[in-house]
């Protein structure tokens, strides 16, 4: 499969079906993009999540009148997320003006946190390249039945710890350029599961910078899986 590196000059798209089946929730979303793009390559990414699978076709194109030699890509995922490329081939030439796709296959395992990283590397003349790209891809992008989550990645001794994480991460978010707004400190307010869905929100807005949702539709989320769908309804 190919595509126009052209079709890709477009900003991140992205398309979202929520459907419900059952009260259990499949997913759809496409996401393509340019992920990078310098003088020498450019790489575009095409994502497509249903439930707890993903598969992503990736683009690379030698912009450059040189060819790229013993062209490499590997993706080092997370805990809980199995990723591989497909043809697992170790190494490939790519001439100038060309271009070659690969299929990246992704399974939600458990629940995790970040995102994989696909590594590119090749060789122009005596000149190694190498290039860490993160993919936009993350646990906000599946949605399947709860995962289990007894504790948050940080754990608090008192409601004063809580209270300090809460203010760090209102000032993340506020660095991110997004308000949480409607939101007081009451210790009613100042729980866990709120705070679990704040620290997801953090982690959604760094890769969608354009979302916008009240802290009010936090408060009550019980579970990883109501923070999601609030963070995608």
């Amino acid at each position: 499969a190919k595509i126009d590196l052209e079709d890709l000059e477009k900003p991140y798209q992205e398309e979202l079906c929520i459907e419900c089946m059952n009260t259990e929730y499949i997913k759809t979303w496409k996401k393509q993009g340019v992920l990078f793009e310098d003088g020498t390559i450019q790489v575009g990414f095409k994502l497509e999540t249903k439930s707890n699978t993903a598969k992503g076709t990736m683009y690379i194109g030698n912009k450059s009148r040189s060819e790229l030699h013993k062209v490499a890509t590997t993706v080092c995922s997370v805990e809980g997320l199995c990723a591989g490329v497909d043809p697992e081939e170790d190494t490939y030439p790519l001439t100038s003006s060309s271009q070659t796709s690969r299929f990246v296959l992704f399974k939600v395992e458990s629940a995790f946190w970040g995102s994989p990283v696909l590594e590119l590397s090749f060789k122009v003349g005596s000149r190694n390249y190498y290039y860490p790209l993160a993919l936009p891809l993350g646990i906000w992008d599946f949605l399947v039945k709860p995962f289990k989550i007894s504790v948050l990645p940080f754990q608090f001794k008192s409601e004063i710890e809580v209270s300090k994480k809460f203010d760090q991460v209102l000032e993340d978010l506020k660095q991110l350029n997004f308000s949480v707004v409607h939101c007081s400190k009451s210790s009613a307010e100042l729980n866990c599961q709120f705070l679990e869905s704040l620290v997801l929100l953090k982690i959604s807005i760094e890769k969608n910078p354009k979302l916008e949702i009240s802290a009010e539709d936090y408060r009550t989320g019980q579970t990883l899986q109501d923070s999601l769908k609030k963070l995608i309804s």
